[in-house]
């Protein structure tokens, strides 16, 4: 289904317990960032529907403001307002979208492993706040998807 800003999401109720991951470990999501058309109905939507608490946010400048969102006080992911005019690499506007971040023990070996694969860098690569190293990169097959180094500071 889509949120009401138009984001594909899934929702499941898990058979049984599911165990909390190590973030640090290679291979982990460690970080989900919602691209959206209005950042603040949409953490107002999670937040009602899932239980999300916002946790902070940072001005970006003319990249306008980074909501942190998480549960039980721990930092999961980030969302902001797409930016007027922003473009995917074939010219589209940016839908509203959620993009994965995998932690990699070494940024550049994996990034050229993927680009070596045909991944196209949208973003990157930079360091974020906390310390972390990201990349932001597109599959061959058109799936955005996002590396990172392992978390410093969360």
């Amino acid at each position: 289904m889509a949120d009401p800003q138009g984001a594909v999401i899934a929702v499941f109720t898990p058979a049984a317990d599911v165990q909390s991951h190590d973030v640090a470990k290679q291979g982990e999501f460690s970080w989900h960032e919602l691209y959206t058309t209005d950042h603040e109905a949409a953490f107002t939507f999670y937040e009602r529907i899932v239980g999300w608490e916002r946790l902070g946010e940072f001005d970006m400048g003319a990249m306008g403001k980074y909501l942190l969102w998480g549960r039980n006080g721990k930092q999961l992911g980030g969302m902001l307002t797409l930016p007027k005019g922003m473009k995917t690499p074939d010219g589209r506007d940016v839908p509203p979208s959620w993009m994965y971040y995998v932690t990699v023990e070494d940024l550049d070996a994996a990034l050229a492993r993927a680009t070596a694969k045909g991944a196209r860098v949208l973003n990157g690569p930079m360091e974020v706040p906390g310390g972390q190293r990201i990349v932001q990169l597109m599959d061959p097959q058109g799936a955005a998807f996002a590396l990172t180094t392992p978390p410093t500071s969360r």
